[in-house]
């Protein structure tokens, strides 16, 4: 992670050629728009128009990214070529593969930008309050998320764990998976894998109890608060089992160290409803509905009865937590004025990306899958659909 005079050098440098990604959620009717559409390094022809769900018109260019999705299916990527007839989408992407699919059976699609700033935007932009307000977005877009299970803790935009101690304390008696068919290397991948969930849930403690800090200093309703404190105590549950598979898998004790990082932490992290709406948005909305659909999809796969235990409670637990995140957002907009929604629409279709979890040799896949283990490319796809989601549901207002 870069140090603060480093970000200064980030924005530089980022203004000379930075490449970035905007993500655009579209009406599935606009992609009629794209019949005739040709991508890739070959492209010609003209590059069609759609209209963004925020109401915007981009243009689809030859190296953006389309997205759809349908009930039980998300495809897409790189296209060559589009064809929209009869109310058919037909496309053949750059990796040969064909989508055909019709428009009405499409509940949301995505359009992603890679976009490069200029050299000339130096001049002007990297002066004044444009300066600031540029710092402010590379520092939040460029965070690194990680794979995360749970709330993220950030501290100063970074978000933390604590580090590892061989003390006691932090496991849920009992839990023991069976390990008899496990190879020497799965053990390790198992125990690597749950340690960095048991990091990640045990963050997840101080974080919502700052949220409801955050709650009460912003004037929140008690129903709020009350759910904020009660979802603390579910991180609680979560990390301690997440650390009692963790040890088994290794063979020895793991849990948290010293969270140092939260010495001098501020203890509220929003100071405008504008501000706690865009956190929820990121890290309860997304980052959480992200985990609670990897929890599910986990526990659909896993086979050994502990895990299945551990997950079967995490996954009811973090789907609350991102009922509770759309709960707030809902509050933050109906007590907020138009500024905020603005910012709220406009933040839906630009949401950080978050790092998928490390890639395992194939061999493994059937034994970490049974244990628990999402494989990254499933993962990477839950991701997308949540942030389609995401941004469809902002637009539609629907939690209202």
């Amino acid at each position: 992670m870069a140090t603060k005079p480093q970000y200064w050098a980030l924005v530089f440098f980022g203004l000379v050629g930075c490449t970035t990604v905007t993500s655009n959620g579209v009406r599935p009717d606009e992609l009629a728009r794209l019949d005739g559409y040709r991508g890739g390094p070959e492209a010609f022809g003209a590059e069609p128009e759609v209209q963004t769900l925020a109401g915007d018109k981009i243009t689809v260019r030859p190296d953006s990214y389309v997205f759809l999705d349908m009930p039980g299916a998300h495809v897409g990527g790189r296209f060559e070529s589009i064809a929209v007839r009869d109310g058919v989408f037909d496309g053949r992407k750059l990796d040969g593969d064909r989508v055909q699919v019709r428009l009405d059976q499409i509940t949301s699609a995505r359009v992603d930008q890679p976009s490069r700033l200029a050299p000339w935007m130096i001049a002007g932009g990297i002066l004044g309050g444009a300066a600031t307000l540029l710092l402010g977005i590379v520092l939040y877009s460029m965070s690194d998320v990680g794979t995360v299970s749970g709330r993220a803790l950030r501290v100063r935009g970074k978000p933390v764990a604590a580090p590892l101690a061989g003390t006691d304390g932090w496991q849920r008696p009992g839990l023991g998976p069976d390990m008899s068919t496990l190879s020497p290397e799965g053990r390790r991948a198992l125990a690597a894998a749950w340690t960095e969930t048991a990091r990640a849930e045990h963050a997840s403690v101080p974080a919502f109890s700052r949220l409801s800090l955050t709650l009460v200093a912003l004037g929140a309703p008690a129903r709020l608060v009350e759910r904020a404190h009660v979802a603390a105590l579910e991180e609680i549950e979560h990390a301690r089992l997440s650390f009692a598979l963790a040890a088994a898998y290794a063979g020895e004790l793991v849990a948290p160290g010293p969270l140092a990082e939260l010495h001098g932490a501020p203890a509220v992290t929003a100071r405008s409803l504008t501000e706690l709406a865009e956190e929820s948005l990121v890290d309860g909305c997304l980052i959480e509905g992200v985990a609670a659909a990897a929890a599910a999809a986990s526990l659909r796969a896993a086979r050994d009865p502990a895990v299945r235990e551990a997950l079967t409670i995490v996954a009811r637990d973090e789907a609350s937590h991102v009922v509770l995140a759309w709960e707030i957002v809902g509050w933050c907009w109906r007590q907020g004025g138009a500024d905020l929604r603005r910012r709220l629409l406009k933040l839906a279709h630009r949401m950080p990306s978050v790092r998928p979890p490390p890639e395992q040799p194939p061999r493994l896949a059937s034994e970490l899958g049974a244990h628990g283990c999402l494989q990254p490319a499933a993962w990477r796809d839950l991701l997308e659909q949540t942030r389609t989601e995401v941004a469809s549901r902002v637009a539609g207002c629907s939690y209202f």
